[in-house]
């Protein structure tokens, strides 16, 4: 035998039968696919804040400063408010020079920040232990109205997540994502939203192995995209639809050697696909009581995992032996989406949003995420 493999060979010829399947167990490193399920997440929460932006620049809030989610969120001025100071005809304050932050009726341009936190389980099956992801992460845009019915941006967007692995074990990812997004609508209430993006994601691995701990790290690229669309109709206060979309990712990670236990194994390069439908209805109401607007939003939607079958290739580090596969815990690929919504117009610039979604119905997984949102109009 290989001298690496010594101190492992002794300690498994001690073993009892009985004892024999924990400890294969534990060389396998079916824990691993998390980091794949992780990227995923990563992507719902960059999706889901893109959307956002989307649908607050077709209901005609685009210009000036946005911030969504977790954090103040400013949104242009109502005109029909008393001004601080002279306007001219152009929108700008007298005297002083109009900028993309500045909110007016013939500013193209939009800056938002968005923020979300995301909470996954996935649960043991006869192959493989679950593990539990949470992500959190917030995105930067610019976007560029060319005319009223489209607009293009640009986004930066930094996620974390933090998955815990069973036997105390954990995958710990930072990153760093840059993409363009658009969408384009028509007076009939037609509306089509894309989306690319690209990163890049540092990774710090820890796993139960044989007789101790195996720890890594490693780094790999994401590449996602969206294309989705819709019909949105008003009658009186309320707001409905359908819509449809469509979402890819990868997550691809470099080859990386463990260290630590007495079986350490080489994790080679490999990537995990994912490939989500999402089809279903939205629908909004809007009251007013005085000066206050309230306004649920309700969506429910079918969702289909295409592609989600996570593995991770491997081999011995001590020895040039053959590589293996192991398989991470088996979901189901279908669920019912439900996103509900709140949000208060307390007056002409200042109002509060609080949202909710979850998947229900999939097997041997949940998912649930929130927001919270302050707007301040200026």
């Amino acid at each position: 035998a290989h001298p690496g493999l010594r101190p492992a060979i002794t300690y498994l010829n001690n073993r009892s039968l009985a004892d024999l399947p924990v400890d294969y167990d534990l060389i396998a490193p079916d824990e691993l696919t998390s980091i794949f399920d992780a990227g995923r997440a990563f992507t719902q929460v960059e999706v889901g804040n893109i959307e956002n932006r989307l649908q607050e620049i077709r209901n005609g809030g685009g210009s000036g400063f946005s911030a969504r989610g977790l954090s103040v969120q400013k949104k242009p001025v109502s005109f029909s408010s008393q001004m601080p100071a002279p306007v001219s005809s152009k929108g700008a304050e007298v005297g002083k020079a109009a900028d993309i932050y500045t909110a007016r009726a013939d500013n193209p341009w939009g800056v938002f920040i968005a923020g979300s936190a995301e909470s996954m389980d996935i649960g043991n099956d006869g192959n493989a232990a679950g593990f539990d992801v949470e992500t959190g992460g917030m995105t930067l845009g610019l976007d560029l109205r060319p005319n009223e019915y489209s607009a293009v941006g640009i986004f930066q967007q930094y996620t974390n997540s933090d998955a815990d692995l069973v036997n105390d074990g954990r995958v710990d990812r930072d990153g760093m994502k840059f993409g363009l997004y658009g969408t384009i609508h028509n007076d009939a209430g037609f509306y089509m939203n894309g989306l690319i993006a690209a990163g890049h994601s540092d990774y710090s691995t820890r796993r139960l192995g044989l007789g101790g701990f195996a720890n890594g790290k490693t780094e790999g690229w994401d590449y996602d995209a969206m294309i989705g669309g819709g019909y949105t109709a008003r009658t009186g206060g309320w707001t409905y639809g359908p819509l449809a979309t469509l979402t890819y990712s990868r997550q691809q990670i470099d080859k990386f050697t463990e260290t630590g236990s007495m079986l350490p194994l080489v994790i080679e390069d490999q990537y995990g696909d994912s490939l989500v439908s999402r089809i279903g209805a939205e629908v909004s109401y809007e009251w007013k009581f005085g000066g206050i607007s309230v306004s649920p939003s309700l969506s429910v939607a079918w969702e289909h995992e295409f592609l989600r079958d996570y593995q991770v290739d491997a081999r011995l580090a001590a020895a040039a032996a053959n590589g293996f596969t192991t398989s991470g815990a088996t979901i189901g690929r279908d669920s019912l989406d439900v996103r509900a919504g709140l949000g208060v117009q307390w007056n002409d610039r200042f109002s509060t949003h609080v949202s909710y979604q979850c998947e229900l119905g999939r097997s041997n997984y949940s998912v649930q995420s929130f927001s919270l949102g302050l707007h301040l109009e200026f």
